[in-house]
């Protein structure tokens, strides 16, 4: 009995204090990761919809014609290739910015897992490390898939 309550009132040593930090540094990545991709696609997002009013309405004023947005979106209905979403960014189309932002928002949680493989790893961890690989792999392989099925 008494060895048992020697035992039991053993305390681990705590963990390295830089080992620590490092992890508390990689959790806060993650975060910010979700952070800016959620603000940045909100903004990408709210930038498409004001570009397209302001368009909307410039037209609107030199037909006297407000064209609804199923008009609109019936006359541009077209997803961007990658190659072709960077171009129509710089033209300023309204709907590349909202496609921008709706991608950027999808592929926010991708980042998420990419940098919990990292956190995973630091910890040594190998058991969430292959778990996250694989649920990585098959996010992955989703989008890639997706992204194959669309015509330019």
């Amino acid at each position: 009995m008494a060895n048992e309550t020697n035992e039991l009132n053993k305390v681990q040593p705590p963990a390295p204090i830089n080992e620590q930090r490092e992890a508390f540094d990689l959790e806060m990545l993650i975060a910010r990761v979700l952070r800016v991709g959620v603000f940045t696609s909100a903004g990408l997002l709210a930038f498409g919809l004001i570009l397209y009013l302001v368009q909307q309405a410039s037209q609107a004023g030199q037909t006297g014609d407000w064209h609804t947005t199923v008009d609109y979106v019936g006359q541009h209905n077209q997803l961007y290739m990658l190659g072709n979403l960077i171009p129509a960014l710089f033209r300023f189309e309204p709907l590349a910015f909202v496609e921008a932002g709706v991608i950027l928002l999808i592929l926010t949680p991708i980042m998420r897992v990419a940098a919990s493989v990292l956190l995973f790893a630091r910890e040594r961890d190998l058991l969430y490390v292959g778990i996250t690989i694989i649920v990585l792999a098959v996010l992955l392989v989703g989008w890639f898939a997706h992204l194959g099925r669309i015509k330019d």
